[in-house]
Parts: structure tokens; C-alpha cells; sequence
């Protein structure tokens, strides 16, 4: 497989998985990036990896799981370009908001027991 890495980014999460800030000393959790497919499109999502260490603590290996996001982020920022246009509506209303403020929330308001 072609390096799914963009230039310069291997090295950049080899070194963050060495820092004790993103997750503790040889892991790296939900680092939001970007990944080049196999068919060259370009990918947001969160990189979790971890380095692998032998009985006398030298690095191994390491592993990552790419989760992709671009369905989520689609669906956020279509919601919030909905919130945009409902601002500017002149028809607005506060309550008519309010679930799109919150819309996990909206869904336990009016779910029925």
C-alpha cells in the first residue's frame, strides 16, 4: 500500500506517540487528521496508535487505527449551516432553535416512554 501519510507525518506521530501529552508516553488518542485513500481523496478523521515495546523498553513496532469522520463532519456542518440559515431567517424563533442547539438532547426530550 502507498503511504497513506501526508509528506512530513509519519515522523510528526512518531513523535507525538513519544510525548506524554496525547494519551500517556507510547500512545497517541483521537489526533484529529487528514489520510490520503487508496484512490488519492483525502480523508478527515482521528488517528489512535500506540508503540509497541520489547521486555527492555525499545521500540518494536507500532499500530494505529484510523477512524474515518467525513460522514459525521458532513452531517455537522450541514447542521450548522442549517443554524446559520435559521438565524437569518425572518421567520426565527428561539424555540424553534432550541433542538438544533443541542440536538442529542432534542432526541431524549421527546422520546416517548
Amino acid at each position: 500500500m502507498k503511504d497513506p501519510y501526508p509528506d512530513g507525518m509519519a515522523r510528526e506521530v512518531m513523535r507525538l506517540m513519544r510525548r506524554s501529552d496525547y494519551g500517556g508516553k507510547g500512545k497517541l488518542r483521537s489526533y484529529p487528521m487528514t489520510f490520503k485513500a487508496k484512490d488519492e481523496r483525502v480523508v478527515e478523521g482521528n488517528l489512535s496508535a500506540n508503540i509497541i515495546y520489547d521486555d527492555d523498553g525499545r521500540e518494536l513496532a507500532s499500530v494505529g487505527i484510523f477512524v474515518d469522520l467525513e460522514e459525521q463532519l458532513h452531517i455537522e456542518r450541514q447542521l450548522q449551516r442549517t443554524q446559520e440559515q435559521l438565524l437569518q431567517s425572518k421567520n426565527w424563533s428561539p424555540w424553534a432553535a432550541s433542538p438544533l442547539r443541542s440536538p442529542t438532547n432534542s432526541t431524549t426530550r421527546f422520546t416517548v416512554s
